[in-house]
């Protein structure tokens, strides 16, 4: 019998001990208004379009662990300085306890160090699966580490802090990204979605006061090239063409001077590795309209646009994640934009959708081809070329 769904709750306190990391603060070297958009549009006005606040630092509930029921949920910002102190409590009275270190970030170039504290052996051994590995005592000498802190019994004075209802009957999650813990109890820690959205949430502030730009993307190496691609997370696990050229299957991508990483183990290997730069960025949008062509080469200031704007058949999806993140996803397009103009990176736009329909995985990937091969049509011959490329893949 299958396990009962559990319940995510991400805090974003309005206040950090100076001890702790800081607060998620993007470079913006560009402002807003001045960012150059497709079709002359400017940042101007498109905050308030997709219900951006950033200066909001919401709860997030997820009932049942689905993000499509994602709700605001305020009244449980102050459980997690009454949980933590239950927890961590419970956890000294333990005879024997279970540690395990790792990171988040494939290289430790640019990472963020985890512990995992559990009186569950089987916790730890299946949270250790989502962490790099690092070196013996690397993490004491990290100045932000996380703790998870994994209970498998709940009390009914846990169940009291978060309120009445049987959605916490089998496990819950909290991530308390101001105190730099994340709270496991029950069985949720069998749950590994909830466990990688609250840990790329709470890592985020971490990896960017380290040089790093984390967003949330795959990164592909095709054709002898390291491509950052955005796409929504359903979208991507239905073309089985684009599994084949992951790094990683997991969604969280850091870039930086030096480099990029990926935030989860990699299908081959937890040993931890630079990645190079990408050397071209692809946004994979969804339009049955006709206005966006099946493909074409994108501007910096276009690309930051269609990355925040996240265009899914008529419905915006900033920066192309539902989960919850404690970054304003206009200070990820901004930074975004000055990363690839900085780094003169090319950026493509590919649509998923034909006459309404999905192309097929062998499509995708010629347009994919087509985009990194920098051979797309100008202008001036776009409209025939484009036309004679949408009928060879749909027609595949």
């Amino acid at each position: 019998m299958a396990a009962a769904p559990f319940t995510q709750a991400t805090l974003f306190p309005a206040r950090r001990s100076p001890s702790r990391a800081p607060s998620l603060q993007l470079p913006t070297v560009v402002p807003p208004s001045s960012l150059p958009m497709a079709d002359g549009l400017t940042f101007h006005g498109f905050q308030d379009l997709l219900g951006i606040h950033p200066s909001a630092r919401p709860c997030f509930l997820f009932p049942g662990g689905r993000r499509s029921s994602l709700k605001l949920a305020p009244a449980l910002c102050p459980a997690s300085s009454l949980l933590l102190p239950m927890v961590t409590f419970h956890l000294s009275s333990i005879s024997f306890l279970y540690v395990q270190d790792g990171a988040i970030g494939s290289s430790a170039e640019c990472d963020a160090k985890v512990r995992v504290i559990s009186d569950n052996p089987s916790a730890v051994m299946l949270l250790s699966k989502v962490l790099w590995k690092i070196s013996d005592r690397a993490i004491s000498h990290d100045t932000s580490p996380l703790t998870i802190y994994a209970t498998s019994s709940i009390s009914n004075n846990v169940k009291t802090v978060l309120g009445s209802g049987t959605q916490y009957a089998n496990g819950f999650a909290v991530a308390d990204i101001e105190r730099s813990s994340l709270i496991l109890c029950g069985k949720a820690f069998i749950d590994s979605a909830i466990v990688k959205d609250a840990l790329a949430a709470m890592t985020a502030p971490i990896l960017s006061a380290r040089g790093g730009l984390p967003v949330p993307g795959w990164i592909l190496s095709f054709g002898g090239s390291t491509v950052l691609f955005f796409a929504l997370v359903e979208i991507m696990m239905s073309y089985a063409e684009i599994h084949n050229a992951l790094l990683s299957i997991d969604c969280g991508v850091v870039i930086s001077s030096k480099g990029s990483t990926v935030l989860f183990p990699t299908k081959a290997s937890r040993e931890q590795k630079l990645l190079t730069k990408p050397t071209g960025v692809i946004i994979l949008s969804s339009d049955s309209s006709g206005a966006i062509p099946s493909v074409c080469k994108l501007s910096p200031g276009q690309a930051a646009y269609h990355f925040l704007a996240g265009y899914h058949d008529g419905k915006f999806v900033p920066a192309y994640s539902r989960a919850p993140s404690p970054a304003d996803p206009l200070a990820l397009a901004i930074s975004l934009f000055s990363h690839l103009k900085e780094d003169d990176t090319p950026a493509y736009l590919i649509n998923a959708k034909h006459s309404g329909k999905y192309i097929g995985g062998n499509g995708l990937m010629k347009l994919l081809k087509l985009a990194l091969s920098h051979d797309l049509p100008d202008k001036k011959t776009e409209g025939s070329r484009v036309q004679a490329l949408q009928r060879e893949v749909c027609s595949v």
